[in-house]
């Protein structure tokens, strides 16, 4: 589903690139989610590029918000919790 990756080299990423990893980080995170909601069969909207337009203008925490919000929706439909 979820791809794991190293935290260290997403940190080490976005200081070499002087941030634009993160907007690429956010825009893939949009992919991957949106690729995940509907594997389990939830009907999902592709947000990627609105991950992207708030990363752009500094608004990354509302990114990882939305993404919690949708982590905690997949948890609750898939019957984890």
């Amino acid at each position: 589903m979820i791809k794991e990756r190293n935290i260290v080299v997403q940190v080490l990423l976005s200081i070499i690139t002087c941030g634009i990893y993160t907007f690429f980080w956010n825009y893939k995170m949009g992919k991957t989610m949106y690729a995940a909601n509907q594997k389990a069969g939830i009907k999902a909207e592709d947000n990627s590029v609105l991950y992207l337009i708030l990363s752009i203008f500094g608004l990354s925490i509302v990114n990882y918000c939305i993404i919690q919000n949708e982590l905690n929706t997949l948890a609750r439909q898939s019957n984890v919790l």
